[in-house]
């Protein structure tokens, strides 16, 4: 017991003041993560859905003429190009959103578990009005190291979580933009076929 209890105090409590932190900011960045994701990929579904229409407009209208359809494949293409832009547009944001809450719950398990780790070590510096033993005081410890055992199992687990919704979203991000421009390329391509 050879240590000063008041930066062992400190020292807790700047674990604390940390873990609380972490946490405000896993709270505000949720919200504003899920509107400003959310605003992008919506618009992008949008244009998707709306060029898919147009695009079956413009089919219809080529259908009243004399000459007969050219190239359809590359419109059944352009279509399927913008149905997968159109689902990964609107899943992304949920990938993304997961994304997030995973990397804020790993970095406040994290410094949970700094906290408990801190706790550990400085029990033996405090005065703790409770514990009246030297085996009280080890079980306390022994406690607390537990404690941070099941939360760094916790702190894994949501990093796990967080590598997947990472490259999800990310790959989904990707690919709706690379089907959006395709299908736009496709589109074009069959009505320059069709003119």
């Amino acid at each position: 017991m050879g240590g000063n209890p008041n930066f062992a105090a400190q020292r807790i409590k700047e674990a604390a003041d940390r873990t609380a932190a972490t946490r405000k900011i896993l709270e505000e960045e949720a919200e504003q993560n899920k509107q400003a994701y959310e605003r992008f990929y919506n618009n992008l579904a949008l244009f998707s859905s709306g060029t898919l229409a147009l695009s079956m407009t413009y089919l219809g209208y080529l259908k009243n003429t004399s000459k007969p359809v050219a190239h359809s494949a590359l419109l059944i293409a352009s279509w399927v190009a913008l149905l997968v832009c159109l689902m990964l547009s609107l899943f992304r944001t949920l990938f993304y959103t997961h994304y997030r809450h995973f990397a804020r719950l790993r970095q406040y398990t994290a410094d949970l578990k700094r906290r408990k780790d801190a706790l550990a070590e400085e029990v033996p510096n405090l005065n703790i009005v409770n514990i009246t033993s030297i085996a009280e005081r080890e079980e306390f410890v022994a406690e607390l190291k537990d404690a941070a055992k099941t939360i760094e199992a916790d702190s894994h687990w949501a990093q796990r979580r967080e590598s997947f919704y990472s490259w999800t979203w990310i790959w989904a991000e990707r690919a709706a933009r690379i089907a959006f421009v395709s299908g736009l390329t496709l589109l074009v391509s069959f009505a320059i076929a069709n003119r």
